[in-house]
């Protein structure tokens, strides 16, 4: 086939519409990942998403090699138009943006980067469940830990929450991948930190072979004012009630997950809006952190 277009003017022009195609598809995910789906919705969603892009992908450029894109007729032209300002001025000055981005006032912080493998050993921390031989591909990040310290100043904060410290953890994600082990040291890792709160904010579970984990693994946290956790989408693709027994067995409160994840159901019809719930929720923190002073269990 002869081409009527230099190839290296060709593909300098193929690269930028590419990497617009690509921003759009990474958009596309991003924004339907925070519809709030459950993951196997969403898991469908991104598997329609992957074979649009692909198969566009596939015909742009099938297209492109036999005319380039800017001879193409309105408005086919506008899409690979609109992708070389995605991928030439959107996504780089967003990415630019978000590097430069200035930390908020009042808000200090340092972090720790633990790395499990080379601490415990890889063997020691890989299960034998689907997909657990990608924890041992070389330069595989997936049995490090980082551990975030952030001391937030807010001028409004009630006088007893003053200096009140919250240990988070979020998308833990058990799974056979992983073994017991893995999970058993994240949770030693929170307990050097002391806390009033512990939070455990959604996406706790991935299987169901391993929820007889989760009363073992989160049983030791320890919390002057109490241990809370909220379920995330990915749970309650996994027995739910099981996984809220679990939480209780461990000590944490499921009153508010339990509340949290029913607020517009009709038993709950007494919350009006979520931000009455919050306000109520802080009252109530403010009160129990009054009568319990530190240093008092």
């Amino acid at each position: 086939m002869t081409l009527e277009w230099p190839w290296l003017g060709g593909l300098g022009a193929i690269l930028l519409p590419a990497l617009g195609h690509l921003y759009h598809f990474i958009l596309a995910v991003n924004v339907s990942s925070g519809w709030g789906y459950r993951e196997s919705s969403l898991a469908r969603i991104r598997f329609f998403l992957l074979v649009v892009v692909g198969g566009s992908a596939c015909f742009l450029l099938g297209k492109h090699v036999g005319d380039p894109w800017w001879n193409w007729d309105w408005p086919l032209r506008a899409y690979p138009a609109l992708c070389v300002v995605s991928g030439g001025l959107i996504w780089p000055i967003t990415s630019l943006a978000l590097g430069l981005r200035r930390r908020p006032s009042g808000v200090t912080g340092q972090s720790e980067l633990l790395d499990l493998g080379a601490e415990r050993g890889t063997d020691a921390l890989v299960g034998t469940g689907k997909g657990a031989w990608q924890l041992r591909l070389p330069g595989n990040e997936s049995l490090r830990l980082r551990c975030c310290s952030w001391e937030v100043r807010h001028p409004g904060l009630p006088e007893a929450l003053d200096g009140l410290s919250i240990v988070q953890l979020s998308d833990l994600h058990f799974a056979p991948l992983y073994d017991r082990a893995f999970f058993d040291r994240v949770v030693q890792a929170c307990r050097d930190w002391p806390a009033d709160l512990v939070v455990i904010t959604g996406d706790l579970i991935d299987s169901d072979l391993v929820l007889g984990w989760i009363e073992p693994v989160l049983e030791p946290l320890e919390a002057r004012l109490g241990k809370f956790a909220i379920l995330g989408n990915h749970d309650v693709e996994h027995q739910p009630d099981r996984v809220l027994d679990a939480l209780e067995a461990a000590g944490l409160a499921d009153r508010a997950a339990q509340i949290l994840t029913h607020v517009f159901g009709p038993e709950h019809a007494e919350v009006r809006s979520t931000l009455e719930l919050k306000a109520s929720a802080l009252q109530a923190l403010e009160n129990r952190a009054a009568a319990e002073p530190r240093g008092e269990n």
